[in-house]
């Protein structure tokens, strides 16, 4: 039996779908990791673009353009996909996800200081 494991990789794809569906902006861009991209041409859906989605990089970032010509980077992620709903301005996305970021290390800060005190609790308590 075969599993798949690219598992990131097949979210970072379908936020990306979802992104492109329920939004009026267009993909202009769509950067993978490792310092490649594809430019999308309007009107053509990703999953036109990207043939063999088994082997597919991780999607880094995603290029919108407004119908104006104004051009925002966001990630293919649950904050992305809110802001081009429109459920968020791009401000309010930039301030979302950095208190993501932020919050994160608070996880990291806190879950070593409780490893930390457990280990010094064990150590003073056996030796």
């Amino acid at each position: 039996m075969c599993v798949s494991n690219n598992a990131i990789e097949l979210q970072a794809y379908r936020f990306s779908e979802k992104i492109q569906e329920s939004s009026s902006y267009n993909i202009v861009r769509v950067d993978f990791i490792g310092g490649t991209f594809l430019k999308c041409d309007q009107g053509i859906s990703l999953r036109d673009e990207v043939q063999d989605i088994a082997n597919l990089p991780l999607i880094k970032n995603l290029i919108l353009q407004t119908k104006s010509g104004k051009q925002f980077c966001v990630e293919p992620d649950e904050l992305g996909l809110r802001f081009a709903e429109g459920e968020l301005s791009y401000r309010q996305y930039l301030l979302a996800k950095k208190q993501k970021s932020r919050q994160m290390l608070y996880y990291t800060f806190g879950s070593t200081g409780l490893f930390t005190a457990l280990a010094w609790a064990f150590g003073s308590y056996f030796f």
